[in-house]
């Protein structure tokens, strides 16, 4: 069912290659008298020869991946997404994980190859062109979405290995978000969108893209900016569970509800974790004690192993009681915060836990080297493509530094 919802990637002309012609020489079947050679990864291009095959095989094997993934998992393009520091087991975890590898792969080549990328996007009312009129009942500024997944795509948030992953895509998330909050009436418009059942892949969409933003700003310590985006992120959550239900009840009746919902659960989890942190970071720890029990409940509900357990662990831990469901409900304002304040109380305190100095330097500003200016978003600067290290906020800043 996510197939009609799938953001298709595509060569510039929106097209897949030609079936009857070469895709090197373009020769036809009938000029040639026989069968052209198929593509046996992509299953679509088409060649004369194996020394055409040969020859385009540079230009055709971006696309050539991502057509492959489309064709051997129609469901797959999922993305996995890393707020905050949780690390609960999706039950396709690893499949999705190999999935956005080879997605990730090839939207990258693209990129190091300019080649032009297309979003067409399929919703309920319609399909969603670039430079055509949006149909009525899609948000106007829907391209910015589209624009946002584009870089979503290109791979997950990677939180503890140093690199920004696609965190990288800062500057259209954060263009994405100005577009849902630019005035009430286009929140509405959006919240609306999302919820609807044949949108819930947008409304996963949109949960990730908001979740990374918030995160990027809660390790820059744009604390203010980080719980803001969060309080969006709560409204989509309403819509996307709505759009979850929706799609539960029409496709699998109402037992196919709680089937579908842990995804929605894992995600809210994850955005919990971020708003921890960030209570956490401000000395807002009474805020905490609805988060912190709400977290343990998600850890037991889906039995998250204890070497990777974030909170049900300190039960046993700090409390010396088993963890269960009757003993997270009982545990008193008192025993919370005792759980709440132990890492606060070792060495380092809470900034060594969130390791605040290093994820600062891994999503810091860069500086334009003429003017001093400082970019809005991550990579908004373009660098000197000699050295890759000095950055300008234009063309002019660079002949005037030159």
């Amino acid at each position: 069912y996510h197939a009609p919802n799938l953001l298709h990637i595509m060569m510039a002309d929106a097209h897949h290659p030609d079936s009857t012609r070469c895709g090197s020489c373009g020769a036809s079947e009938s000029e040639l008298q026989s069968p052209l050679l198929q593509c046996t990864k992509c299953k679509l291009a088409k060649y004369c020869s194996r020394a055409c095959q040969k020859k385009e095989w540079k230009s055709h094997k971006p696309m050539c991946e991502i057509w492959a993934n489309m064709n051997d998992n129609p469901e797959g393009l999922r993305e996995l997404m890393s707020m905050g520091q949780n690390k609960a087991p999706d039950p396709d975890d690893e499949a999705r994980k190999e999935q956005l590898k080879a997605t990730a792969k090839s939207m990258r080549e693209m990129g190091r190859s300019d080649t032009p990328i297309l979003c067409v996007s399929h919703t309920k009312y319609g399909p969603v062109f670039p430079g055509q009129p949006t149909p009525e009942g899609v948000p106007g500024n829907f391209g910015l979405k589209q624009a946002a997944v584009l870089e979503y795509l290109k791979g997950p948030s990677a939180v503890d290995s140093g690199k920004r992953g696609n965190m990288k895509g800062e500057l259209a998330y954060m263009r994405f978000y100005e577009g849902i909050t630019i005035d009430d009436e286009s929140r509405a418009e959006w919240l609306k969108f999302l919820s609807d059942a044949e949108h819930k892949v947008d409304a996963e969409h949109t949960v990730g893209i908001l979740g990374t933003l918030a995160t990027i700003y809660r390790q820059r310590g744009s604390l203010k900016q980080c719980e803001e985006v969060l309080n969006v992120q709560d409204d989509v959550f309403v819509s996307y569970k709505k759009s979850i239900e929706g799609e539960a009840k029409m496709f699998y009746g109402e037992s196919g509800v709680e089937k579908s919902i842990w995804c929605c659960d894992t995600l809210r989890m994850k955005s919990n974790n971020i708003r921890f942190n960030l209570y956490m970071q401000t000395g807002r720890y009474e805020e905490c004690m609805a988060l912190y029990r709400e977290m343990m409940h998600y850890e037991l509900k889906y039995d998250i192993p204890y070497e990777e357990q974030l909170f049900l662990f300190m039960v046993p831990t700090v409390l010396k009681k088993r963890p269960t469901r009757a003993v997270i409900d009982s545990l008193t304002d008192k025993e919370l915060m005792r759980l709440i304040m132990k890492p606060v109380e070792m060495e380092g305190g809470i900034n060594a836990r969130l390791n605040v100095d290093g994820e600062k330097q891994k999503v810091a500003l860069s500086n334009c080297a003429m003017c001093n200016k400082v970019e809005d978003a991550m990579r908004q600067f373009k660098s000197c493509p000699r050295c890759d290290s000095a950055v300008y906020c234009s063309r002019e800043c660079q002949k005037r530094d030159w």
